[in-house]
């Protein structure tokens, strides 16, 4: 059996986290296009980092931003602005939920540069709610109590 912890995110900015998937798709759009891009004999040659995070980030951590969204949607179609969103994260998953939030801050640098990617850098409230969301797993997962988020809704 997986030893798991039940991670709550209390007051939960629905409207928020809707524009942050919104972001995180269009970079995984990108990444996609990046990466069908680099396999082809003529594509662009790119930073070895960028191609290493364009894997890491659509292999290792899409499934679990979909599987929160089956959670978020409903509550989103019923036009509630916050929700406590409940759900189980497996212990082992720690090292990448750690990984996560510098792998996205490295994406970000990428579009800044506007070198090889389109897609602009998270904009600072996105990026606030994305280390609130990512620091309440970690502290969750070591037995801490929730903490509700207190930034903006929007």
């Amino acid at each position: 059996m997986t030893d798991t912890a039940t991670i709550r995110l209390l007051n939960y900015p629905l409207r928020l986290s809707l524009r942050s998937r919104q972001h995180f798709e269009e970079l995984i759009r990108e990444f996609q296009l990046v990466d069908l891009g680099t396999e082809s004999a003529d594509g662009p040659a790119l930073p070895v980092r960028l191609q290493q995070l364009v894997s890491e980030i659509t292999t290792t951590y899409r499934a679990k931003a979909d599987e929160i969204e089956a959670l978020r949607a409903p509550a989103i179609a019923r036009g509630q602005a916050t929700m406590d969103l409940v759900y189980d994260v497996p212990s082992a998953a720690r090292p990448a939920i750690e990984r996560l939030d510098s792998v996205l801050e490295e994406a970000d640098e990428f579009c800044r540069q506007g070198e090889h990617l389109l897609t602009l850098a998270t904009p600072p409230d996105l990026v606030q709610f994305r280390r609130w969301n990512l620091r309440e797993v970690l502290s969750q997962l070591d037995g801490a109590p929730p903490t509700p988020w207190s930034g903006p809704a929007e």
